[in-house]
């Protein structure tokens, strides 16, 4: 295309209207007649070699046909013909996002943005690039600038709630993609997104109902279901989790993550034989995953098959050094072998890693009353009922040690 643009420009024709026969190229275009709008631009550059508008046209539509060269070439042409117009140089950094160079396409939004700072594409295009870098807090700078300009810029409340999600501002997050979902309550993404959001803020209720509107706003994206059944199974549903989880995984069986979390619900349900298959299936899809190791071993452990589930843990623990569960489990492990001096080094890596974690402290409890060292046994489960009040379980066994410990009084109520 660019060498058929030179030959026409040294083979000139007769002298064209030059800003007519642009507009009526740039309506060809907006109508989605791009050939027509492709032969007007030629048209004028026979005459007008670096007219900066036919050029900046000629290179978005080489861009929509797939000729991303041929594109950047004529947009470069564009941007050297015109350099303080701000438009060449954002559509140039959308080629060169798609051409696979972040660098030179921030460098064109920055431009463009530097020229016309309110630029809304410009701050869109740089505000992706940066949530892709993993800079979330420069990327929801772009895009408030936008909303600040538009109030009903959807898209950038959309994207603004992404990136807040990742830098963990989960309510500004849920109030973005409400703000999206109240411009376009139609938005199924929007509604995936919040209610995503909402079950990490541990609202399960909300969060239920805003991901089964978007189950039904996308039929054929497994993510939608996928994310119902993990709400649900978190809020203590896994009959109604096990539904969705499958529906998934018949819309997508190499789901590593649903077939992951439908083992982790069938051994909730006490069905292992059946939970064994889908943690084997999520090794294989995702061989490098700890959590796919930990849920196997969880299965293999309640199987009684302890050296098996030990093995799993380790590799866990060796495919992600500081996996906290995964060192608790396997001092679980070695605590129904037998090896209790074992068993409380794991239970002290465990606190180590993750201090807060109850159920390290419960084990910690469990190994320290096998080794009848009841008073520090009844520090480790008071400890672990301070950080989670309801461990019904942590409750049943401080009971048990008071009781040996002759306070039967303190026993009763606990």
């Amino acid at each position: 295309l660019s060498r058929y643009v030179a030959a026409l420009v040294r083979a000139r024709g007769p002298r064209v209207n030059t800003e007519q026969e642009f507009q009526l190229a740039l309506a060809h275009q907006q109508a989605g007649r791009f050939p027509q709008a492709r032969d007007l631009c030629l048209q004028i550059l026979r005459q007008h070699p670096e007219h900066p508008p036919a050029l900046h046209l000629l290179g978005t539509l080489a861009r929509s046909a797939g000729r991303l060269d041929i594109a950047a070439d004529l947009l470069g042409k564009a941007v050297r013909a015109a350099p303080d117009a701000a438009g060449p140089h954002y559509d140039l950094g959308v080629t060169r996002a798609l051409q696979g160079d972040p660098a030179a396409a921030a460098a064109c939004f920055e431009r463009a943005l530097e020229l016309q700072p309110g630029h809304a594409e410009a701050l869109m295009g740089l505000g992706n690039l940066l949530l892709e870098r993993g800079q979330a807090d420069a990327a929801a700078d772009c895009y408030r600038r936008i909303v600040a300009a538009d109030p009903n810029a959807v898209m950038a409340y959309y994207n603004l709630g992404l990136a807040c999600f990742r830098a963990d501002r989960l309510d500004e997050s849920a109030d973005n993609y409400r703000r999206a979902l109240a411009l376009k309550p139609d938005s199924a993404e929007a509604a995936l997104n919040l209610g995503i959001t909402l079950s990490r803020q541990d609202k399960p209720d909300e969060a239920i109902l805003f991901l089964r509107r978007a189950q039904a706003g996308l039929p054929g994206n497994p993510v939608a279901p996928y994310n119902l059944a993990l709400a649900l199974l978190n809020h203590g549903r896994p009959e109604e989790a096990e539904a969705y989880f499958r529906q998934a995984l018949a819309l997508d069986p190499n789901y590593g993550e649903a077939c992951l979390n439908l083992g982790n619900t069938l051994i909730r349900l006490g069905r292992l034989d059946e939970a064994l298959g889908y943690c084997r299936k999520a090794v294989e899809l995702r061989p490098d995953s700890a959590d796919a190791r930990l849920t196997l071993g969880l299965a293999l452990h309640d199987q009684g098959r302890l050296d098996e589930a030990a093995a799993c843990y380790e590799r866990a623990i060796a495919l992600q050094p500081g996996f906290a569960e995964a060192y608790s489990n396997l001092a679980n492990t070695r605590l129904d072998q037998g090896r209790l001096d074992e068993a409380l080094r794991l239970c002290r890596k465990t606190i180590e890693l993750a201090p807060d974690f109850a159920g390290g402290h419960y084990n910690l409890g469990l190994v320290l009353f096998g080794q009848h060292r009841l008073d520090e046994a009844e520090a480790s489960y008071r400890r672990a009922i301070a950080l989670k009040p309801d461990y019904v379980e942590a409750h049943a066994n401080l009971g048990t040690t008071l009781t040996y410990l002759g306070r039967t009084d303190a026993a009763m109520r606990s």
